[in-house]
């Protein structure tokens, strides 16, 4: 069984893939690996991301292991469409945790200094 979309987070990056899965109301898994190895687990219910894992999630808040996943910007990607059966452990919708995600980054950025 493949993938129905698969590609590189520099050029298709994860907040834009979830806003698109989010648009077309689309249901299944997304499976992301960054370069250094690190691996992660979305699961997709018509367009809303219901749960998260990552080996070293450790019963962290999903909604802020989602949100540090949103940063990667190298590595791949590949969502392949299915029926979720799964508990909503996110609850919020895509759009708000993509808000929420960008919300800590500005924050954190300016608590760096950086700009």
């Amino acid at each position: 069984m493949g993938s129905d979309i698969e590609g590189h987070l520099s050029v298709l990056g994860l907040p834009m893939l979830l806003s698109v899965l989010e648009m077309d109301r689309r249901s299944g898994v997304v499976w992301c690996e960054h370069d250094d190895a690190r691996l992660c687990k979305l699961t997709i219910s018509a367009g809303q991301v219901v749960d998260v894992w990552t080996p070293d999630e450790h019963r962290r808040d999903p909604r802020e292991v989602v949100c540090e996943l949103l940063v990667w910007e190298q590595g791949r990607f590949s969502f392949q469409q299915l029926e979720v059966t799964v508990e909503d452990r996110i609850g919020m919708s895509t759009t708000h945790l993509l808000l929420s995600a960008a919300q800590m980054r500005d924050e954190c950025n300016r608590d760096c200094g950086q700009h």
